[in-house]
């Protein structure tokens, strides 16, 4: 009797030890909205990205989740802005952002079915270097 009270203790005070501890915190959460996926991207990218350490920026097709994925991660890894862009091609507020961040040089995620073949020209036209 005395051995199964002991395990019982025992597995009781392990199960104790795995059950997760409810911390008690105020949350703070802020929501960002646009008018389309976008243009809430770009939302966040002002809020919570200030300017680019090394002058660079990502860009990825919005409608291709993997390579949008792929393209944040390499973001972070530059320390740059990461903004997904329509099939429509780059917009006028996703440029005027590049330009408020001093970027010059553009890196260009994605497979080019997906992307406009306009994407090259405005940002050429309009002074980035791109790969």
């Amino acid at each position: 009797m005395i051995k199964g009270l002991k395990k019982s203790l025992i597995l009781s005070c392990a199960l104790a030890f795995l059950l997760p501890s409810v911390a008690s915190a105020d949350m703070y959460v802020t929501r960002f909205a646009g008018a389309d996926r976008y243009e809430t991207a770009i939302e966040v990218q002002e809020n919570y990205f200030g300017k680019s350490y090394a002058s660079q920026a990502v860009l990825a097709p919005g409608n291709d989740f993997r390579t949008a994925l792929y393209g944040s991660y390499m973001a972070t890894a530059l320390k740059a802005p990461f903004y997904i862009v329509p099939k429509s091609g780059i917009s006028k507020s996703i440029l005027n952002r590049l330009k408020t961040n001093d970027v010059d040089r553009v890196y260009i995620m994605g497979d080019y079915k997906l992307l406009n073949n306009s994407l090259e020209k405005t940002l050429k036209t309009n002074g980035f270097k791109y790969r």
